[in-house]
């Protein structure tokens, strides 16, 4: 654990010895020794960090339980020693390739204390010194110019808000380019440095003289809509959505923009392309290509023919004697649906809470296999694949790592070259499935295989681009069962019923929690939100714990991020009470996150190279300052996380909706307050409902329920996969129409 001061302290002197030093972020634990006063350990990102070398630092002191009193560096500068025995230590500290200490004492006796001066402007005069050739003279020159860019790369950053480990990454990626790109083309950084939005680019580039009315900085303002776009599950923006979005973004004329939007056109950034019915689509470039692609692979798959496959009256009769073996009987609608997965080739299989999706995945598995065909089973996140396999007694794994990365060649193992080995795919949770994953797995699927989509359509649609169940569903191209006949109503009690009651727009029962006695629906009413937190806490600190509920069984849920009941409020006030500060739990502060050993995380990004991704949940088993890594335990295995790479990890003892969405627990806390309204939408609250196995709170109020439940409309995701796929093949009749016997 460690222990930090607020008060910022500045100190100088001379690097005597490196403890640590990382050259790929540039963190070093050094010792640094006052113009006044005893040597003090120094903590931080100071890339290129040598012994011999003069800085100013400032920062806060802090007790570490194993390392003592130390200064966690915030920034830092430079200083030239100016005494001949500090440059001679600075020359021979190891920077300089070649200079040892007799060498270095060589320069500063024939140059004296100009020597720094010398390297600055004239280098190949170091060659005058006896022992030092024009080679080393050369070598010399150049670590020191590359040394000095590092430093001012970081000054530079620093005086305009970039912290050390954004800094560090400006570094790693472009190196000794890295002012150029800062000074002259700064827009790169948002588009090609992880961590680094517009708004930080805008700010450097305002700082290196860029004005507002930049076509540079027009250009990539259009860039950033798109791509901000992208992240709210679009895959284009209508002309004047885009220009509006765009000018209020960056403040200038309407005309610029056009001129600006014509130029990203022309350079082939962007793509747009004419609709018959609305007005033009601007798309990036690749999105463009991938919703084409996608379009095309679907289209491929399920116009081929396949051999061996049974018919109708040949599954029925292997259905039946199941059912005589033991096996739960099928509905006519259920054994449609298995018929018309096994005949392929591609099936959609749609329903909410309680109509039998498990049911049906676990036949359409066992009669694959008695065809002696290979099944594979897959969801878009760990836990929906461990629910996956629980349910259906089948393995299961993410689509990730069904398709494998592959870190030597940077893609999936698995693609059209390379495709996987499986007669029969069924995918699961499909409703969070983004066009973009579906793309890559639809690469990698054979073109005799059968696959199988099954997902809720009426849950939230998928964090990424597209609408791809939906748009599946609409375009009327692939055969569609529809599941509607629930059978899991006594199991899921009131829960199922009320999913139900939500999602045809009509309010739950809900047992006041006052006067509640052993019901899975409870709805505690408050007045505010920051009551809502406050009972949030209790319920899920006391209450819970009493009806048998630990963390490992609960999930709190909340619709937004800020505010008093918002994700980052209660996952403070949870990591408080759940997992406190102890003198045996290390804890490091990144940004507004403050990270412990024992805490609940979410991976929130795709990391291919740790085979981790997002929505991944797991738990800090261990950290250590020295190494400036973290060990994460995840369903799959404990994973290595170096520390400037904690930003993919957020706190999760309360999640958002969208991220809670493949994950079932005994018992959900759900937050459901008016001061949420914009988030208050019928999919929501449905989709977070049925995240419930056992037990269900609501906390919030009746103005903001009633608000959820009523409002069906959600923004319209800009896609035209359904448009494609109608376009080019004519309609085909849906499963929903067939009855068996």
């Amino acid at each position: 654990m460690t222990n930090a001061e607020t008060d910022v302290h500045e100190l100088t002197g001379t690097i005597t010895s490196l403890v640590h030093h990382n050259p790929d972020d540039g963190f070093c634990i050094a010792e640094l020794t006052p113009e006044q006063g005893a040597p003090v350990t120094i903590v931080g990102v100071i890339p290129g960090a040598v012994a011999g070398e003069s800085l100013r630092v400032r920062g806060t002191w802090e007790r570490h339980a194993r390392y003592g009193r130390q200064l966690r560096v915030q920034s830092y500068e430079l200083v030239r020693p100016s005494t001949a025995e500090g440059i001679v230590g600075y020359l021979s500290g190891g920077l300089f390739p070649g200079i040892g200490r007799k060498k270095a004492e060589a320069l500063v006796k024939h140059f004296g204390e100009r020597v720094l001066d010398i390297l600055d402007d004239h280098p190949q005069r170091l060659s005058e010194v006896p022992g030092i050739g024009p080679k080393l003279a050369e070598r010399i020159a150049t670590a020191w110019h590359e040394h000095r860019e590092v430093h001012r790369i970081m000054v530079f950053l620093h005086e305009h808000g970039a912290g050390p480990a954004m800094a560090s990454r400006i570094y790693q990626k472009y190196r000794s380019n890295a002012m150029h790109v800062l000074e002259r083309e700064p827009y790169r950084l948002a588009l090609e440095v992880r961590g680094i939005g517009f708004l930080t680019a805008d700010k450097l580039a305002r700082a290196a003289g860029i004005t507002a009315t930049d076509p540079q900085r027009l250009q990539a303002g259009l860039l950033h809509v798109l791509s901000e776009a992208l992240g709210e599950g679009h895959f284009f923006l209508p002309r004047d959505l885009l220009l509006r979005q765009a000018q209020r973004l960056l403040g200038c004329d309407e005309q610029l923009l056009e001129l600006a939007l014509a130029e990203v056109v022309r350079s082939g950034q962007v793509v747009h392309e004419d609709d018959e019915e609305r007005q033009p689509g601007y798309y990036l470039q690749e999105t463009l290509e991938a919703e084409k692609e996608l379009a095309g692979l679907l289209l491929s798959l399920g116009d081929r023919a396949r051999d061996g496959v049974p018919s109708n009256e040949q599954t029925c009769a292997w259905l039946q004697k199941r059912q005589d073996m033991g096996a739960l009987a099928l509905t006519p609608t259920q054994a449609a649906a298995v018929c018309q997965a096994l005949q392929g080739p591609i099936t959609v299989i749609t329903g909410g809470p309680g109509t039998g999706k498990t049911t049906i995945t676990r036949a359409i598995a066992d009669a694959a296999e008695a065809l002696r065909w290979k099944v594979a089973l897959c969801s878009p996140t760990g836990r929906a694949a461990k629910r996956l396999s629980q349910l259906s007694g089948k393995p299961a794994s993410t689509i990730h790592r069904l398709l494998g990365w592959d870190p030597i060649k940077g893609h999936f193992a698995h693609d059209a070259a390379e495709p996987l080995a499986v007669d029969l795919l069924i995918v699961d949770e499909a409703s969070m499935v983004d066009a973009m994953l579906a793309r890559d797995l639809l690469r990698a699927v054979p073109g005799t295989a059968q696959v199988v989509f099954i997902g809720d359509a009426d849950q939230l649609p998928s964090v990424g681009p597209g609408n791809f169940l939906r748009d599946l569903i609409a375009s009327g191209v692939f055969p569609v069962v529809r599941l509607t006949e629930i059978f899991r109503q006594e199991e899921g009690g009131q829960i199922v019923a009320n999913a139900h009651e939500i999602r045809e727009g009509r309010m739950p029962r809900l047992v006041p929690g006052s006067q509640w006695q052993g019901e899975d629906c409870v709805l505690m009413e408050r007045e505010t939100a920051e009551e809502a937190a406050q009972a949030v806490l209790k319920v899920v600190t006391r209450s819970l714990p009493k009806l048998g509920y630990g963390l490992a069984d609960t999930l709190v849920i909340s619709p937004m991020h800020r505010g008093p009941a918002g994700v980052e409020a209660l996952n403070q006030a949870l990591q408080a009470a759940l997992n406190p500060p102890g003198s045996d739990k290390i804890e490091l502060r990144r940004g507004r996150t403050l990270y412990r050993e024992g805490d609940r995380v979410i991976q929130t990004a795709n990391d291919y190279d740790r085979n981790v991704y997002n929505g991944d949940v797991g738990q800090i088993v261990r950290m250590d300052h020295a190494a400036r890594t973290a060990v994460v335990e995840f369903d799959t295995g404990p994973v290595n996380y170096d520390y400037s790479d904690l930003d993919q990890l957020e706190l999760a003892y309360a999640l958002t909706v969208h991220k809670a969405q493949g994950s079932e627990y005994p018992a959900v806390v759900m937050v459901l307050h008016s001061t949420h309204y914009i988030m208050m939408r019928r999919n929501l609250l449905y989709t977070a409902l049925t995240r419930a196995q056992k037990l269900a709170v609501i906390i919030g109020d009746r103005k903001g329920l009633w608000k959820a439940v009523r409002t069906a409309d959600e923004a319209e995701r800009y896609t035209r996969l359904a448009a494609r796929l109608r376009r080019a093949l004519p309609h085909t009749p849906t499963a929903e129409r067939m009855r068996f016997g």
